[in-house]
């Protein structure tokens, strides 16, 4: 199966494996991983939006999460304005734009987007360990 990491996932790899359950590293262990620029995005957003707070807030560094990506050789798979032009086949019940973005790009992919996000569990495109 392939499995694109939601933002959350791929902060708590960077910087808080401990965070990440045993079902949830048995399923990353036998799947196909990727990560969409969407979440580097994502990150950076939110950590220039708060700050000196970031640091309060678990914010991620995206530099630090792209060096992470980079060294351990993982996919990060380019996002391209076809797909940001595609509709999700399944609207959201939320307008998170981060969210909608990274749906349509698992979408696009053919894989699973692996969240917690209590806001997308029962999204058809979403996948929770």
């Amino acid at each position: 199966m392939k499995l694109l990491l939601d933002t959350h996932f791929l902060q708590w790899i960077v910087t808080e494996p401990d965070q990440i359950t045993r079902r949830e590293r048995a399923l990353i262990s036998r799947s196909d991983i990727v990560v969409s620029p969407v979440s580097i995005w994502e990150m950076r957003i939110k950590s220039e939006k708060h700050g000196r707070n970031r640091r309060r807030l678990d914010l991620p560094d995206p530099v630090k999460a792209m060096r992470f990506i980079i060294d351990n050789e993982m996919n990060l798979v380019p996002l391209t304005g076809e797909e940001c032009a595609t509709p999700l086949d399944t609207p959201m019940a939320h307008h998170d734009p981060f969210d909608e973005l990274l749906l349509v790009h698992a979408q696009c992919l053919g894989a699973r987007l692996l969240t917690r996000d209590e806001k997308l569990i029962d999204h058809p495109l979403a996948i929770s360990a």
